[in-house]
């Protein structure tokens, strides 16, 4: 029952570009909107994924859903 509750929270993310191999993988845009399971204002035009309002390319943060925060790494407490 653990693996079907997680299974159902666990959402996949599109890829921004179709890798245009025979077999269609699971994150592929066009099997996604195919299938349905594309996120709402995303779709696809020329085997990439654009915004639906503006028409432009997305880009890999805008599908993750969030900003990278610029402390991390390479941020030092001295």
């Amino acid at each position: 029952m653990a693996t079907a509750l997680r299974t159902q929270a666990k959402t996949r993310l599109p890829k921004t570009k179709c890798c245009t191999s025979k077999p269609k993988c699971a994150r592929c845009p066009l099997r996604m909107l195919a299938d349905g399971t594309l996120p709402e204002g995303l779709t696809v035009k020329k085997r990439r994924l654009v915004d639906v309002d503006s028409g432009r390319r997305v880009k890999k943060q805008k599908v993750k859903g969030g900003k990278r925060s610029k402390a991390g790494f390479f941020s030092r407490a001295a």
